[in-house]
């Protein structure tokens, strides 16, 4: 077994347990920082770009850095903005936001002065090498976990497992994002990925659009639906749904009195 195939093995060991433990809507940053740091050994920072356009980031284990954050980021607007950081560049240049490092990019899609500011800020703290992994990606808006040491770029293996790891941490963000939209009551009996899945059951959604609102396959749905109808007691989707509502892990549908929506942001 090689070392990447080794330390991938303990990742899926970790994400399989999150996913089978209960639901809440969290992203479960705090737990991937630190196995990140385990994995690599090296700083990890979560970063962050709201669509409004409010963008930071907070340094794992270091405070001192992550107050430095809005002093940084005005020094960015001073060479163009953040999206001048060499691996934004990068991926707005591609279209692909897989797993990269700062040293990679070639010059002549990074921008010069992004890069040295890059440098200047960050190599009094050894943190000026960096690989990125983004984690969501839509439009502007996007969240990342961004690994950082010093002097020597990442290595080709650590690059390689960077890349099968970035997949299970999307995996989580989008069972998380599932579970935000419906925050509702829960129940021990069913694991998160299995309440997101009857979130989205109740949306009407197939179970191949399930899984690829989750980026997993049909057939592995399809498993965790037998495991769903099992603990419900039920057999068939409707009848899930029906279950659900009941036990109030699903918000019954809206009520009809004389014509007239009841119980709606229009309710009198």
């Amino acid at each position: 077994m090689s070392d990447v195939d080794r330390r991938f093995g303990s990742w899926l060991e970790l994400v399989s347990e999150l996913l089978a433990t209960p639901g809440t809507g969290d992203f479960p940053r705090a737990v991937l920082e630190a196995a990140l740091i385990m994995t690599f050994g090296c700083q990890v920072s979560w970063n962050w770009r709201h669509r409004d356009g409010t963008a930071g980031f907070e340094l794992a284990r270091r405070p001192d850095l992550t107050a430095l954050a809005p002093a940084m980021l005005e020094q960015w607007d001073a060479v163009g903005g953040p999206d001048h950081h060499p691996l934004l560049c990068w991926f707005a240049h591609t279209g692909d936001s897989t797993a990269m490092t700062v040293g990679r990019v070639p010059p002549s899609v990074a921008c010069a002065e992004g890069a040295a500011l890059l440098h200047e800020l960050l190599s009094p703290y050894g943190c000026e090498q960096q690989l990125a992994l983004p984690v969501r990606v839509a439009g502007v808006e996007h969240h990342a976990f961004v690994l950082a040491r010093g002097s020597e770029d990442f290595s080709e293996e650590d690059l390689a497992l960077a890349r099968r790891i970035q997949p299970l941490l999307q995996v989580l963000d989008r069972q998380a994002c599932v579970l935000d939209e419906r925050r509702v009551s829960t129940t021990p009996s069913l694991t998160g990925r299995e309440l997101a899945i009857l979130h989205l059951l109740a949306d009407g959604l197939t179970a191949a659009a399930i899984g690829r609102r989750l980026g997993v396959s049909p057939r592995t749905v399809q498993k965790h639906l037998e495991n769903l109808y099992r603990k419900l007691g039920v057999r068939d989707r409707l009848q899930a749904v029906l279950a659900a509502q009941e036990a109030a892990l699903l918000e019954p549908p809206p009520r009809r009195a004389a014509g007239v929506l009841v119980g709606g942001p229009y309710a009198s």
